[in-house]
């Protein structure tokens, strides 16, 4: 999916928090981003992470369901299948 203007900035600003540690931080821009485009399968697909990384692995499990169901390329999907074998 293509970001621009503002989205784009508020999408690299949550990758910038996680990549830093500021995971909290980096799931409430996550969110913000969401809120917009609520389909976008990178953005819930680290949110999942931030969730797993939480200790909220019941949301975590939903948004990689939600993450599987849109993710129509298939990009992520070795990735979302690992992930749910931790959560098991």
């Amino acid at each position: 999916m293509k970001r621009r203007g503002r989205d784009c900035g508020d999408y690299a600003r949550a990758r910038i928090l996680m990549m830093s540690g500021r995971r909290r931080e980096a799931l409430r821009e996550f969110r913000r981003f969401l809120r917009r485009h609520p389909s976008d399968v990178d953005a819930l697909f680290h949110s999942a992470r931030l969730k797993m990384a939480l200790g909220s692995e019941g949301t975590a499990r939903r948004l990689l369901a939600r993450c599987a169901r849109l993710d129509s390329r298939g990009r992520w999907s070795r990735e979302i299948v690992s992930e749910l074998k931790k959560l098991e």
